[in-house]
């Protein structure tokens, strides 16, 4: 479709820097938009001392990209979970709180001169804020899949703990003063248009949806916190027969680690990864809900090991699409699941909607803006 002058939008975009899945989510949209005539005319990413945006965002989000500081989460001595508590200490001390409010006045600052058509939020907080601190104007559309946990449908299958609601507290400040939320969502659910929260199927980038899915004969993992490399190791040590490739953050590990000739461990490669992920029997991970969603979409059988409250969350959705939940990575449970595969196709034909539907919804709110009908809270 080729567009008029008067029908691109330059977009705005704001990432919450902590874990993947927002930064890919914001290059499967960039891509997304561009394909429709559209611009991204800068990326805003939340980092700390602790996290910085990746090489490979830099390189596929084609737009400038600034950083800025944000609320990051402290991880336990072992590095497997998040520390709840002492991150809150953490992110409340002067020091921390004098750098969000610099944070905060940044993102109006680069709104106001940037005059973007759209700003797309992903599940960053301190946007929400500053919509709020300094009543900007400029529409606002948030994205993330952490808008389901606020959905009427969406059913808590565990007893909601303090992280849970701090979560659900998050997601709220997160979406003030926003003209949408996009909550992304492994099924089709009515969307609740009082609370204009509209339902969309996962981001994926183009470079799985155009894969080839093939099933070779090795297990593929990704772990975004490298503690639980032990209990991986532990359990190949009684499975040596079995081929296992694993992608890991570890900072200072080499590129190939091998433990032993059916046990590989890789620093993140996206190229590398996508094409293991096609050629994958199947995939296991913390329950970050990016790489389980490529996975589905590509039909693998899928075990998750949730690393801390929202992958519980997601682990507890993500079930209902038959992803396997367990407490250690003992991948018992998906061998078996590999030896009887179930074919569903349900969740792929939700995904391949998703440019057509995002698109709708992005598009139809820079019209009703140049016509004069504003959504505000």
């Amino acid at each position: 479709m080729t567009l008029e002058r008067s029908d691109v939008m330059n977009i705005l975009f704001v990432i919450q820097g902590e874990g993947r899945g927002h930064m890919t989510q914001a290059i499967a949209l960039a891509d997304m938009l561009r394909r429709n005539g559209h611009r991204v005319v800068e990326a805003l990413v939340g980092c700390s001392e602790m996290r910085q945006a990746p090489g490979f965002f830099h390189e596929q989000i084609q737009a400038p990209v600034q950083a800025f500081a944000s609320p990051n989460f402290l991880k336990t001595p072992d590095n497997k979970h998040f520390r709840i508590y002492r991150s809150i200490a953490y992110n409340l001390r002067w020091k921390c709180r004098k750098a969000y409010f610099s944070s905060i006045r940044f993102i109006a600052r680069r709104i106001d001169e940037m005059q973007p058509d759209l700003v797309v939020n992903f599940y960053e907080m301190l946007v929400g804020l500053a919509c709020w601190r300094y009543k900007i104007s400029v529409p606002v559309i948030c994205v993330a899949h952490q808008f389901m946990f606020i959905h009427p449908a969406f059913v808590f299958s565990r007893r909601l703990t303090f992280t849970h609601r701090l979560l659900r507290l998050y997601t709220r400040i997160c979406r003030l003063r926003a003209s949408k939320c996009l909550a992304l969502s492994y099924a089709q659910i009515p969307d609740v248009p009082r609370e204009k929260l509209f339902v969309a199927p996962p981001l994926l980038r183009s470079d799985v949806l155009n894969l080839q899915s093939q099933t070779q004969p090795f297990l593929l993992g990704y772990i975004l916190n490298h503690g639980f490399a032990d209990e991986i190791t532990q359990w190949h040590a009684r499975h040596t027969e079995t081929e296992v490739h694993v992608f890991w953050d570890k900072p200072d590990a080499p590129g190939t680690y091998t433990v032993h000739p059916n046990l590989t461990y890789h620093r993140l490669n996206y190229q590398l990864f996508t094409k293991m992920l096609g050629n994958c029997s199947a995939f296991f991970g913390t329950a970050g809900i990016e790489a389980v969603c490529e996975a589905l979409y590509l039909g693998k059988p899928i075990l998750v090991v949730p690393a801390h409250g929202e992958q519980q969350l997601n682990a507890d959705y993500a079930a209902h699409a038959g992803v396997i939940t367990a407490e250690s990575f003992d991948l018992n449970p998906l061998l078996e699941k590999i030896s009887k595969p179930v074919h569903n196709n349900k969740f792929k034909e939700w995904a391949d909607k998703s440019e057509e539907m995002i698109m709708k919804l992005l598009e139809l709110q820079n019209e009703n803006e140049k016509s004069g009908h504003l959504y505000c809270h």
